[in-house]
């Protein structure tokens, strides 16, 4: 199964925590695009599917990454992209001084 993971936006919630919102598009027998969001603890599923979708992306998260260099899986990959868009988010956040 192909998988795509793209950056949508970056939401800052009232209590000051910095959500990532993600876009995950699966390819396999159907193409199913899911909403996710990630603060860098955690996956939330923020759009509506079907239980046969959800039990898709389910089973996808869980798969080991094609990566043989670590013991990963595809959950922590994507958690792993979430905190990344987050600390570069960050430095950009920064005002510099020349």
């Amino acid at each position: 199964m192909k998988a795509t993971l793209k950056l949508e936006k970056i939401e800052k919630a009232s209590l000051g925590t910095t959500f990532v919102k993600l876009s995950l598009t699966l390819v396999g027998r159907k193409t199913t695009t899911f909403l996710l969001s990630t603060a860098g603890l955690n996956i939330r599923v923020e759009s509506s599917h079907l239980l046969s979708e959800l039990q898709t992306l389910m089973e996808w998260l869980e798969l080991e990454t094609p990566d043989t260099d670590n013991l990963r899986n595809n959950r922590s990959e994507v958690i792993i992209f979430g905190k990344e868009i987050l600390k570069a988010n960050k430095v950009m956040q920064k005002i510099k001084s020349i």
